[in-house]
């Protein structure tokens, strides 16, 4: 018995056109809400815990342009509030609420199993701010 066979000449196939993948919406500087488009260089962005996601992204919008006065980071780790602070040169805070009461954009990076108590500590100041949310939790 014989495995290989020959290749039979196929025709040629018209080339793939790909569309350029948009930009993520925070990095780009822009966060579209509804019809209103809010800036990121004239708003405030805060991170509810500052792990290695919320380094990153820190790090994208610092390198496309969003000063770092205008970002504020919280978490119960006081050395890595202090590593973020002397990285990236952002604001820090020891409570969750400072961080919303002071931002237009709120990004919950925290880790799944603790999401809800949370964001259930926090709703009173979300309620009465209404910033944007984003959360870059796995799986919630």
């Amino acid at each position: 018995m014989h495995y290989c066979r020959e290749r039979s000449e196929r025709p040629a196939r018209p080339p793939v056109q790909v569309a350029a993948m948009p930009r993520c919406p925070i990095m780009a500087g822009t966060i579209r809400v509804g019809r209103k488009v809010a800036g990121m260089s004239g708003s405030n962005i805060g991170f509810i815990g500052g792990g290695n996601m919320a380094a990153s992204l820190i790090g994208g919008l610092i390198a496309n342009g969003t000063p770092p006065g205008a970002i504020r980071v919280s978490d119960p780790d006081t050395p890595k509030l202090d590593d973020l602070r002397e990285r990236f040169g952002v604001n820090t805070e020891s409570g969750n609420c400072a961080v919303v009461s002071h931002c237009d954009t709120v990004v919950l990076a925290v880790k799944p199993q603790v999401m809800r108590p949370v964001v259930e500590a926090l709703a009173p100041a979300l309620g009465a701010h209404g910033p944007l949310l984003v959360s870059i939790a796995a799986g919630v």
